[in-house]
């Protein structure tokens, strides 16, 4: 196979242009601000804005350390989240059921393109992945503990 020159220079000009990001920009991290809005509108607490955080903190759903809206949602706090809105849900704190709240949850997540995060939170699917309850070692099942993925 041959390799004409004009194809291989555009190829490394391609290359040298990605590297150093001429006009391409990573997207901006979602900020926990940006994740209450869309979650409190959701679970409809607010109407959208800072005083979502208020609103979702009444009901008990807030990252471990609080609020911090100008930060990125990292993995950590999306799993702690997802925590919260099932016990909210349980404890009728919201009126959803946990799977419900889980779901409007990772539809927030979707739409602001947070969907790559991990979540694993037993016995309730986020994202469209089920996670079934571990079986805690030496009940049932032999004393053999289900995978957690």
């Amino acid at each position: 196979m041959r390799v004409r020159p004009g194809v291989l220079v555009a190829a490394l000009g391609l290359a040298a242009w990605c590297w150093i990001g001429l006009g391409i920009a990573a997207p901006a991290p979602v900020t926990q601000g940006r994740l209450a809005a869309e979650l409190g509108k959701r679970l409809g607490l607010c109407d959208g804005g800072a005083a979502c955080i208020d609103a979702l903190r009444a009901v008990g759903i807030e990252p471990p350390g609080g609020w911090r809206p100008d930060q990125p949602v990292t993995d950590a706090i999306l799993s702690d989240l997802t925590e919260d809105v099932i016990l909210a849900a349980k404890e009728g704190r919201i009126p959803f059921t946990p799977q419900r709240a889980v779901d409007l949850l990772a539809a927030a997540c979707i739409d602001l393109g947070l969907a790559g995060l991990d979540v694993y939170v037993t016995g309730y699917a986020f994202l469209g992945y089920y996670f079934p309850p571990q079986v805690p070692p030496g009940a049932g099942s032999g004393g053999v503990a289900s995978p957690s993925r």
